[in-house]
């Protein structure tokens, strides 16, 4: 029993000299694991993107003419065609909390050609259909963006200035060119998107905006006598998706 004794009192007086020993001897510890910071939006970013665009156009309000025209109404143009656009961006945001804000310009190449025919009600039957054509070759928008971000995710609504290149022109089987002009014309857009960060610099991201450019009038000569005014309408809407890239920065 004495031994007993003694033992134990040698372990005592042998920890308590050693608390470091102590501690190892201690049930071990856990740490949760360290959870990846969230990635920031502020800076500046360029992307690629690819989608769709629609155009619709009007063409209004010009008289025909005389002679056998001189019971034609005034001819009123509708149609709608779509096609694919693809282009580059950059951007630069801001970031406050939750809330991230900024400036983006995108420039994009386009294939979509409107196409429609009719004849003007009232005139006599010798008197040919006029073909309307407008074609959009590239469109460009200067933007702001404010959006919301939550964890990865941020959505955001955005507007700013438009511009497009398109080219106009009427004909009949007579007149390949009775209306005819190319040019770039500005407008207006707006919309949204949502976009997703799947690290420190990647994102991707859908949008959709509504479009709509400036009126174009163009007159044409008729034997040198009279003047025939065309004004030409145009609006669309785009929808794309992107790939981000964020410069610098974490």
């Amino acid at each position: 029993m004495r031994k007993l004794f003694l033992m134990t009192a040698a372990i005592v007086a042998l920890l308590a000299g050693n608390p470091a020993h102590a501690a190892d001897m201690a049930a071990p510890v856990y740490k949760a694991p360290r959870m990846a910071a969230l990635p920031t939006w502020a800076g500046w970013y360029g992307g690629v993107n690819l989608g769709y665009t629609s155009l619709t156009d009007r063409v209004d309000h010009f008289d025909v003419g005389d002679d056998c025209w001189w019971n034609c109404d005034a001819l009123h143009f509708r149609d709608r065609s779509s096609g694919v656009l693809g282009g580059l961006l950059v951007g630069y945001n801001w970031q406050a909390g939750n809330i991230v804000y900024g400036l983006e310009t995108d420039v994009n190449f386009a294939s979509v050609r409107t196409r429609s025919g009719r004849r003007p009600n009232g005139c006599c039957d010798s008197y040919p259909d006029y073909v309307q054509n407008s074609d959009l070759s590239a469109i460009g928008t200067v933007r702001a963006r404010l959006g919301w971000a939550v964890d990865r995710t941020l959505i955001y609504a955005t507007g700013g200035f438009a511009y497009a290149n398109v080219h106009d022109h009427v004909n009949d089987a007579d007149d390949p060119g009775l209306w005819d002009k190319s040019g770039w014309l500005g407008g207006w857009v707006a919309g949204g998107g949502i976009e997703y960060a799947m690290g420190a610099r990647w994102s991707i991201k859908a949008e959709a905006m509504f479009y709509e450019l400036e009126k174009r009038t163009i007159v044409f000569t008729n034997n040198g006598t009279e003047t025939l005014p065309a004004t030409f309408k145009h609006d669309g809407v785009i929808a794309r998706a992107g790939v981000n890239f964020k410069f610098g920065g974490p």
